[in-house]
């Protein structure tokens, strides 16, 4: 009896991914990471360091680093701010500012990419703060970070991160790049979706991660620049979710639900649209709103395919899997909110890269699956369905390729028709259903005595062709009496009448320029085996070849000491037409 079914694995590998992302936000004290909430208002002016400012951008928000007790060492200190999407960063002390934008990586610190940094070495017993100042967020579901410590921590924190952002963000380019040219290769629409959903997703993960502006800014946006990182999350939502869904086989059982989503994708369309046209004061109430949207259709969609799972669908398991790390990150957010959102740009790309990965999992088997009806058209194609023989495409085409060989390597080459005596008598006496057995039969005798390397066919009705690569005249011919006395002795043993079947044999001649005369000598030595009485197997060698093979073999060792007919049908009392216009 069949075991237990054992657990999804993809819940298995699910739930360890959820346990990593509930260590990271762990590891953030390693790096000795500072979240420094918002204290007043902004600085005034600028420093020596900062050219070209912004004044539209400086400064609306101040952070105060204070001194630890006793003052500053006099040992340098490295300050660097995250997660500012829009507008210029400050940072300065004694009279000494850096500035920069993580939208143009061109006028920072070179030793910072994750964020604007800035090395400043305060005199020692100084308790004067270093002031930090960047624009109100746009974001408040991603604040603003500010670190601070011993410049070594704080930059190997920081080159860590930034390789982080690069490794995600490459695996989910290189994912929406292979599923566009799976597109162009399959044209299916399903591929297509998915690599401009992830194209799209990989084009924000960027703003958010400042790898937009890396290492000079990518493109121009202008005032989009500001809303384009709340519009595009509204772009994403619909398509995705649709494609969740699909995954998880729910979009038959719940047409309703599939319905909704698929209006649902104009509408944040048309969402996106008007958030790009809102003014900067409304951006971040906005960006709020995206954030409640995302998560609810996540619940949405977790509490779909959990129900699914349950009623026994494993594709369900598979499509919850890729939802599993932003819950994890919700979650995580609501127990610990403060590390959550010191790593959060990380912890979303890490998710994003998950869901990239694991739905590209579901895209593979759906591959795969094509690929398996392909082959199962082209094997149908080629494939006689009553017999399980090549059809007569398919085996014409094997001995087009057999002559070719047989050509190159100057080996022998022969050709067999075999055609079943009186098969009409046989269908009046067995009916039709009966006929197809006899058929089947014998298919299976002669495939049963070939060789691995020898080929058969069926050219269509009762007759077969066989084709025998290396084989020379003597020996097809003693083959073909061997098949011809095996249809005679066992073809139709459980129907109640003896079968028979004629052979003609010929091989590859030094004027047999392709597979056409092959088939018509192979046709003709049939045709002479009708005529000599049936049941035997008859000769036609290519022209000028010297052979010593008789021109018909009939068998004479069979159980009655000769050749056998059907019962009740005279030796020429039907003929039947084959390939060249003979009568069988």
């Amino acid at each position: 009896m069949p075991g237990p079914r054992q657990p999804f694995p993809a819940l298995r590998h699910a739930a360890l991914l959820l346990a990593l992302v509930l260590v990271v936000p762990a590891v953030a004290t390693a790096f000795e990471a500072v979240l420094v909430p918002v204290l007043g208002p902004g600085l005034e002016g600028g420093g020596p360091a900062c050219e070209r400012p912004d004044p539209a951008s400086v400064g609306s928000v101040q952070a105060m680093l204070a001194a630890p007790p006793g003052g500053w060492t006099g040992r340098p200190v490295a300050v660097v701010v995250s997660n500012v999407l829009v507008g210029e960063v400050r940072i300065g002390h004694g009279g000494v500012t850096a500035c920069g934008s993580q939208w143009d990586f061109r006028r920072v610190d070179s030793r910072f990419r994750a964020g604007v940094g800035a090395v400043l070495t305060p005199e020692a017993g100084s308790t004067a703060p270093i002031e930090v100042g960047f624009p109100a967020t746009l974001t408040p579901w991603l604040p603003p970070v500010v670190r601070h410590g011993d410049p070594a921590t704080v930059q190997r924190g920081d080159t860590g991160r930034f390789v982080l952002r690069i490794a995600t963000t490459a695996v989910i380019m290189a994912m929406a790049l292979s599923a566009l040219l799976s597109f162009l290769g399959l044209r299916e629409p399903v591929f297509l979706a998915y690599g401009l959903n992830v194209l799209v997703l990989a084009l924000w993960l960027s703003m958010l991660s400042g790898l937009w502006g890396y290492p000079r800014p990518w493109l121009q946006l202008g005032p989009l620049a500001a809303s384009l990182p709340v519009a595009l999350p509204l772009v994403l939502f619909g398509g995705t979710s649709r494609l969740v869904l699909r995954q998880g086989g729910l979009h038959r059982s719940l047409p309703a639900l599939d319905e909704g989503l698929r209006r649902l994708v104009w509408l944040l369309l048309a969402a996106a649209l008007v958030v790009l046209a809102l003014p900067g004061a409304w951006l971040p109430f906005a960006s709020v709103l995206v954030e409640g949207v995302f998560m609810a259709l996540c619940l949405l969609l977790a509490g779909c395919l959990a129900v699914a799972i349950v009623r026994g669908r494993p594709r369900a398991a598979y499509a919850l899997m890729t939802l599993l790390p932003f819950l994890a990150i919700g979650i995580a957010q609501a127990l610990a909110p403060e590390p959550v959102r010191a790593w959060k740009v990380e912890l979303l790309m890490l998710a994003s890269a998950w869901f990239v990965l694991s739905s590209s999992l579901v895209l593979t088997v759906r591959l795969l699956t094509l690929r398996r009806q392909r082959d199962q058209l082209q094997v149908l194609a080629r494939t006689d369905e009553l017999t399980g023989l090549g059809n007569r495409r398919a085996i014409l085409a094997e001995l087009e390729g057999e002559v070719v060989r047989a050509r190159s390597d100057g080996g022998p080459l022969a050709v067999a028709f075999i055609d079943i005596d009186h098969f009409k008598a046989v269908n009046a006496r067995l009916g039709h259903a009966g006929g197809d057995r006899v058929l089947v039969a014998v298919a299976r005798l002669v495939r049963q005595s070939l060789r691995r390397s020898d080929r058969i066919g069926r050219l269509g009705g009762e007759e077969f062709l066989v084709i025998l690569p290396g084989a020379d005249p003597a020996a097809s011919v003693e083959l073909l009496r061997r098949i011809c006395r095996r249809i005679r002795q066992q073809a139709a043993s459980g129907e109640g009448l003896r079968v028979t079947a004629s052979a003609g044999v010929t091989w590859l001649g030094a004027g047999d320029d392709d597979a056409a005369r092959l088939l018509v000598r192979a046709d003709q030595a049939m045709f002479d085996a009708k005529r000599a009485g049936r049941d035997q197997v008859a000769v036609r060698p290519p022209p000028g070849a010297d052979s010593t093979a008789p021109g018909v073999c009939p068998d004479t060792g069979g159980p009655d000491g000769g050749p056998g007919t059907a019962p009740g049908s005279p030796p020429d009392s039907r003929r039947q037409r084959g390939p060249t216009g003979h009568a069988r």
